[in-house]
């Protein structure tokens, strides 16, 4: 390692490099800088030597924490490997200096660059805006690490562009502002991957608050934080024919500020979309304005293929004209799939004060055909619409081919003025249905809408067609379910209609089959579900209670295939149950007796015993239980049926009873219990009865039982002279 430290003009310092080179001196790889004069003579050495003699390594020292070093001019990589490290505490300040001709450092050409444990300074502000950005990567490699930005503020673009691989893991980026295309990142191709960073409070004036993404470009973002960032459009990241992927990081109170203010967080445009694991929790679009799409807005037209899968992640609090958390346009499209799965939509609200649609989310695929939506295990919970869908909307043009599928859902306590829960409008395709779900508490309060599901003006080829699900508690002035002015109908099958009452003339009757049940106004029914909870699987869910008629009441045709919305298996007993819950049992309990008394017991060996174990467990779901003993003692046995031990115990000794008891539906409680069989005792002897000369009773002894008796005295004497 070689270590300068005596001031030298780099001017000079290049002449006198390349003046060593012609004679066939080496130029130096690895750099040590102690200050300031250290790196300029760094650069100026890097420079001169260029990316043959590459790759170089600038180490700042720890003689520099928590002080401040420029780069003044622009550091050109073509084709160079250059890495720039700090002091692991990462507590020096590397300021790129405000240059107007081009960004301080340029990779093209296969080069790389690395930048580590360093605090990055913008050197401008709102007084003193930069041109240009800071790191410019043509091609190549771009590689941060433990990066700290702050004093960027441009009138033109990002602080880094990008066209090659960028890396970026465990680095914040906090208040940093552009005019145009993303205050951190603009992407043009190439890929992006962020890990484990932070991003807030920055802000861009046009589109992308943080990030921009073009051409192809692949971005990958995992672990990360965005928090108050804001643009115009698309608060955190706008992407167009680009493909973007997301994995357990969180959005939070991100913005679009100006009209049509799009994409509170996400704007996604003609481009592939993963979302996994992730949380968008109190984005927003401006009240004021007519966008849509609070945490992600979408956009696909012009024959391009919708591309969107949603997985394991959580919406709430956002906050959109339509859209409250998603709103999803495509137009013109060939065919495509969104897909949402395992997902949270709660407290999401569709409104700009005067109108919105879709509190949670709302799809426009108008005029586009081949198109599939489909939503499976998933929770729509207290969302709201200001004019129409609390949850959910589906808007299509007049006889379209695409598909709505709901799936293993919940769709609870929504409003709006017009259907609280799901409303189709314009048209939709065969196969769409609802399955296997539960829509309940619903509330809508204008006239001739459904305040569960609501079907207006639809001009369709089949009817929307609801199996296995319970519609329940849903109010509004024209029942829970309506048709109006619908080619087509609402038709149940083996489903739970609370009441299926249209109150409101310009509803068309529904229609059902025999298997289903089915309310009326006079006559309302009772799924008996349980309070929302956790139930286990990843969102909360109304579970049956013990004798619901839900309970085993589907589609006798319906296979054990498949999970409900907890991730359960279906068909747990004989038939699949009603709703979007299966009923999978309560585990037996112990009763009110006391089962330590059994070791309280006097067991003896080789005596009958007769303990009855149902005495002592009771079952929750009012299914059979079954009994199974471990460690009982030789002689013994348990009826697995009756509970009931029985037999004649013939081992002594101190026992172990592992108990199991096991529901119909395969729940089990175990318990232990320590008894004692003790020994049988010995047999006692009875002592010899004396000789008496007189009879019992007192009288004279007859003669010839007392010669027997002289007679065997004399034996004995005998026998004892002998020994």
């Amino acid at each position: 390692m070689s270590r300068f430290q005596t001031p030298v003009k780099p001017l000079v310092l290049a002449i006198a490099l390349a003046s060593s080179q012609a004679y066939g001196a080496p130029c130096t790889q690895d750099f040590t800088v102690a200050n300031q004069s250290d790196l300029d003579f760094s650069i100026a050495a890097i420079k001169a030597c260029g990316s043959a003699n590459s790759p170089y390594t600038i180490s700042l020292l720890s003689d520099l924490s928590g002080s401040l070093v420029s780069i003044t001019d622009q550091v050109y990589l073509n084709g160079t490997v250059l890495e720039i490290s700090g002091p692991v505490t990462a507590d020096v300040t590397l300021q790129l200096k405000n240059n107007a001709e081009a960004a301080n450092l340029r990779i093209s050409n296969s080069g790389h660059l690395s930048l580590n444990n360093l605090i990055l300074d913008g050197n401008s502000d709102a007084e003193v805006s930069r041109d240009f950005e800071l790191i410019d990567l043509q091609n190549g490699n771009l590689d941060l690490d433990k990066i700290v930005l702050k004093n960027f503020y441009s009138s033109a673009g990002s602080a880094i562009t990008s066209a090659g691989d960028t890396t970026i893991n465990n680095s914040t980026f906090n208040d940093s502002f552009s005019d145009h295309d993303g205050s951190i990142l603009q992407v043009n191709g190439g890929s992006v991957t962020i890990t484990e960073s932070i991003f807030e409070d920055n802000m861009n004036a046009d589109t992308g608050g943080v990030i921009t993404a073009y051409g192809s470009a692949v971005l990958t973002i995992s672990d990360s934080e965005f928090t108050n960032n804001s643009a115009d459009n698309a608060g955190v990241i706008f992407a167009e024919n680009s493909t973007v992927n997301i994995d357990e990081s969180t959005f939070s109170n991100n913005s679009a500020t100006d009209g049509p203010a799009k994409g509170g967080a996400l704007y996604i445009k003609n481009s592939a979309l993963t979302v996994s694991n992730s949380v968008f929790t109190g984005n927003h679009t401006e009240e004021n304005y007519s966008g849509g799409g609070g945490a992600i807005y979408v956009s696909s037209i012009n024959e391009t293929d919708l591309a969107i899968e949603i997985d394991q992640s959580t919406f709430t609090d956002n906050q959109a004209m339509d859209g409250g958390a998603i709103y999803i346009i495509g137009e013109s499209l060939t065919g495509g799939e969104l897909n949402i799965t395992d997902t949270l939509f709660e407290g999401n609200t569709a409104s700009n004060g005067e109108t919105g649609d879709g509190g949670a989310l709302l799809i426009n695929t108008s005029e586009s055909d081949g198109v599939t939506v489909t939503v499976d295990r998933s929770l729509f919970h207290d969302n709201n619409a200001h004019l129409n869908a609390g949850a959910i909307g589906f808007v299509d043009s007049a006889n379209s081919t695409d598909a709505f599928i709901i799936s293993n859902s919940t769709i609870s306590n929504n409003t709006s003025k017009t259907s609280g829960g799901i409303r189709y409008s314009g048209g939709y395709g065969a196969g769409t249905t609802i399955a296997n779900s539960t829509i309940i508490n619903n509330t809508s309060i204008a006239d001739n809408s459904g305040s569960a599901l609501y079907a207006n003006g639809v001009s369709a080829n089949a009817d929307i067609k609801i199996t296995n699900t319970i519609i329940s508690g849903n109010t509004g002035p024209a029942g829970q379910v309506c048709g109006n002015e619908a080619s087509h109908d609402f038709s149940y099958e083996t489903s739970f209609v609370s009441n299926d009452d249209n109150s409101d003339f310009y509803c068309r009757d529904n229609k059902f089959d025999e298997e289903s049940q089915v309310g009326t106004a006079v006559a309302p029914l009772n799924p008996l579900l349980n309070d929302l909870a956790d139930n286990g699987g990843f969102t909360k869910t109304y579970s049956p209670q013990v004798g619901s008629s839900v309970i085993d009441a589907g589609d006798v045709n319906f296979t054990s295939d498949g999970t409900d919305q907890r991730g359960i298996q279906r068909v747990i007993k004989s038939h699949v149950d009603i709703g979007a819950v299966e009923f999978a049992g309560i585990a037996p309990a112990l009763s009110q007796i006391n089962i330590a008394e059994l070791s309280d017991m006097e067991i003896t060996e080789n005596t009958v015993v007769d303990i009855d174990l149902s005495d002592y467990f009771v079952s929750k779901d009012g299914g059979d239980l079954t009994y199974s003993v471990v460690g009982l003692p030789a002689g013994l046995l348990v009826d697995s049926e009756t509970g009931a031990i029985s037999g004649t115990v013939s081992e002594a000794g101190a026992f172990t009873l592992s108990i199991t008891v096991e529901s119909s539906y395969n729940l089990s409680l175990n318990q232990e219990i320590e008894i004692t069989v003790l020994e049988e005792p010995e047999a006692e002897v009875e002592p010899e009865a004396e000789v008496s000369s007189s009879s019992s009773s007192g009288g004279p002894m007859n003669p010839w039982f007392a010669t027997l008796l002289a007679m065997i005295a004399f034996v004995r004497a005998g026998k004892r002279t002998k020994r």
